[in-house]
């Protein structure tokens, strides 16, 4: 990759990556580079284009980023997050949180300035606006209720996750529902989430997406099981509990339910030793909805796979 570039060592690949002569499509190429290299020394540059480019040079660098040694990245991404809600207020002329917040809440403001208010409340991890953020996934304009979704997510404090329920219980709007269910599922931790969400997934009075959302949100309680066959802890507890009812979704009257849940059961096939999930796999390769047996196929082909790979390294 350097030879093809022309550099003839690491320091020249930083500079090529950085020089504005350089044309975008060498940039790019140059991040990627760095980002199989891998090296430490590589995160100041690209997290410097990262912040100040835009389009694929800035995604080249952010996904180079992402094979930089962790310990080193991981604070360099928290920077690179603020970075870029800073620069949402900025771009929105805003200069206090609390005016971040009113903008998003006023619905007489463009849906764009609403949007980039609450991702930047997200990015900045504004922990005193979840309540609000909260309210704003029942919002008539479903971009916005999507941003204040994928703010809660970037702020990261699971005690939303009661008021998320409440939300789903009580709400009449079917894309608030599908939202919360969306921040519900990325906190797989609580046994309040997992309980909420097999409840919604048995309930055949919910409309089909909401339910469908359900499925895919417990696949995320099905990784710990998935991933470690003799756990003993809570997040064991919950992942068998997400498995249990996603089994049973394989049967609901709704085809796109049952396909959810099959596909969230997938890495509890290829993963874990599970006789009752195999099974399921099995019942579903001669299933008359064509979508649904090529999927039980595909998995057990893959975990047939997987298997004789574990059995050839040994």
């Amino acid at each position: 990759m350097l030879s093809k570039l022309g550099a003839k060592s690491t320091n020249e690949l930083i500079e090529l990556s950085l020089s504005a002569d350089t044309s975008t499509k060498r940039r790019v190429l140059a991040c990627k580079a760095m980002g199989e290299l891998g090296y430490s020394k590589f995160g100041p540059a690209l997290l410097h284009i990262a912040r100040n480019s835009k389009g694929s040079l800035a995604q080249a660098a952010e996904a180079a980023i992402q094979r930089i040694p962790p310990r080193w990245r991981l604070k360099r991404m928290r920077d690179l997050v603020r970075a870029k809600g800073e620069f949402l207020r900025k771009r929105l002329g805003v200069a206090e949180e609390g005016e971040l917040l009113a903008l998003a809440l006023d619905k007489s403001r463009p849906q764009k300035c609403r949007v980039n208010a609450c991702g930047a409340l997200g990015f900045l991890r504004r922990r005193s606006t979840r309540k609000k953020l909260v309210q704003l996934i029942t919002d008539e304009d479903t971009l916005v209720a999507n941003a204040a979704a994928h703010a809660l997510i970037n702020i990261g404090k699971p005690d939303v996750v009661p008021m998320l329920i409440d939300t789903i219980r009580h709400s009449k709007k079917r894309n608030a529902k599908i939202e919360a269910i969306y921040v519900v599922g990325s906190f797989p931790n609580r046994a309040t989430s997992v309980a909420a969400l097999a409840q919604i997934l048995r309930d055949t009075r919910e409309h089909e997406d909401v339910r469908a959302r359900a499925a895919s949100s417990l696949h995320n309680f099905t990784i710990p099981a998935a991933r470690s066959d003799h756990r003993r802890s809570k997040d064991s507890k919950y992942s068998q509990i997400a498995c249990e009812a996603l089994r049973r979704a394989t049967n609901d009257p709704s085809a796109k339910v049952r396909y959810r849940a099959l596909e969230a059961l997938s890495s509890v096939l290829m993963y874990r030793k599970s006789p009752q999930t195999l099974q399921v796999f099995k019942a579903r390769i001669s299933d008359s909805d064509p979508t649904l047996a090529a999927l039980a196929r595909e998995s057990l082909q893959m975990c047939m796979s997987l298997q004789d790979e574990a059995c050839r390294k040994q």
